[in-house]
């Protein structure tokens, strides 16, 4: 079991014991709630030697948010930190916590940089919580292994310090330090799963049993029996995942069923995502995978949808994004432009053949009828992108960068000719990270 006294020391050991090296900078998740203000307190009063800021999800979807906001803006300025709010839409799909869970995960993903971190409070009840919840949804041995302790998320990692530490323990930091804290109603909210448990579950299962102390140690059985089997399920993961995420069927031709099914679950967990029961891999194999070469095929899961494209396996978010603006964004290179519920687009500096610098772009969504001149010639975008592999639900989604009124570049499909710098000219290199993937985005873990 872990000290039972929280201090800033022994948790900015704790994060230093998490990160392969040191961040960038280390983000701080924090809701004002009594887990988050700890963990915001105790990091900032442990005087790491790397940059702290703290961000905050306003979900809005209690009329009190915008003061939650405040206050965690309040704690963050008495910390001497930076904060970051960013608003979210909560799109409803497999249930209310899933979609808010969704929408949070997105929104931090789109605010790491590569270098960077990001901690959340989840704690030792919340491990017991999610072990005992994914029991009872028919969990694989995977499942059992609960929340990991760290992980990759888009370009930066996420930890989770506090996870050796019971919810008392916070709780008895919070009144050493004359802590006070948002206590958001949702937390008692009847109707959500997680609740349920913690509030009548759990309690009457620790009049009897050591519920608590079994479903931890069942969690550590279950990720040490992952590590001994994470090396060679790496290796395959690996070889089957292509950069953009999405599953290379060529790759896994010739395996046993039990071998693949094994893989689709891994590659569910590579993007954050629980693994789907057993019964509903097989399904993905049967209706989709295996399905007729010139078909359309699709199976939805929980809150997405998995299609096939030219022999690659997506794992698409089911929900629409919200509209775009009528005049577009306005982008300025380098600065990266996160559209909402889309992607991300993003400039380096770049040389001859790319996108010429301007002071600033329109990037706008497709509309039909867009033609770009590529090698002397006016051709159709839709031939463009059949041309470019791009699949047809992500084509209306792709940023399109005009120059005035003229589509000047395609993101990972073409820049106009009027628009290629030249020898000696000031250039950028161009990327859209789309985020149809799952809202947590690519994990890396097995």
């Amino acid at each position: 079991m872990a000290d039972p006294l929280l201090t800033p020391e022994v948790l900015r050991r704790r994060v230093e014991a998490l990160l392969p090296e040191a961040p960038v900078r280390l983000w701080l998740a924090c809701s004002g709630g009594l887990d988050s203000t700890v963990l915001t307190h105790a990091l900032a009063r442990a005087h790491p030697p790397w940059p702290l800021a703290v961000v905050h999800v306003d979900h809005r979807l209690h009329p009190h948010s915008p003061q939650w906001a405040q206050r965690v803006r309040e704690l963050a300025e008495r910390l001497g930190l930076p904060c970051r709010v960013i608003e979210v839409e909560v799109t409803k799909g497999a249930g209310p916590e899933d979609a808010a869970r969704r929408a949070r995960y997105q929104a931090w993903e789109g605010l790491l940089q590569p270098g960077e971190a990001l901690a959340t409070a989840h704690h030792a009840d919340d491990q017991v919580e999610t072990v005992l919840l994914r029991i009872l949804r028919g969990t694989g041995l995977d499942g059992l292994g609960g929340m990991p302790e760290h992980r990759p998320l888009g370009p930066g990692r996420l930890l989770r310090p506090l996870l050796p530490w019971p919810r008392a323990a916070l709780h008895a930091y919070a009144e050493r330090e004359g802590l006070s804290w948002i206590d958001d109603p949702a937390n008692r909210a009847p109707g959500l799963d997680r609740n349920f448990l913690r509030h009548h579950v759990l309690p009457l299962l620790q009049q009897r049993f050591p519920a608590r102390r079994a479903l931890l140690r069942l969690a550590d059985h279950a990720q040490e029996w992952r590590r001994h089997q994470a090396p060679q399920r790496r290796r395959q993961l690996r070889a089957a995942v292509n950069t953009d995420g999405t599953l290379n069927l060529p790759a896994i031709e010739g395996q046993g069923e039990e071998q693949i099914l094994t893989l689709l679950g891994d590659w569910f967990r590579h993007h954050g995502l629980p693994p789907p029961s057993l019964a509903q891999r097989r399904r993905l194999l049967c209706e989709v995978i295996h399905a007729h070469a010139d078909a359309d095929p699709r199976l939805h899961i929980g809150g997405h949808e998995i299609r096939r494209y030219r022999r690659r396996l997506y794992l698409l978010h089911s929900v629409p994004p919200p509209p775009e603006p009528l005049s577009g964004w306005r982008w300025c290179p380098p600065v990266p432009l996160n559209l909402p519920g889309r992607g991300r687009l993003s400039a380096l500096p770049g040389g001859v053949g790319d996108l010429r610098a301007a002071e600033y772009y329109t990037v706008r969504l497709r509309r039909g009828g867009e033609r770009l001149r590529l090698h002397g010639h006016r051709r159709a975008l839709k031939k463009c992108l059949q041309q470019a592999g791009i699949p047809p639900w992500q084509r209306p989604h792709l940023p399109l960068i005009y120059h005035g009124d003229e589509l000047a570049a395609v993101p990972g499909v073409a820049i106009a000719d009027p628009f290629r710098a030249a020898a000696g000219e000031p250039a950028w290199a161009i990327a859209w990270q789309p985020f149809h993937l799952s809202g947590e985005g690519a994990s890396g873990k097995v």
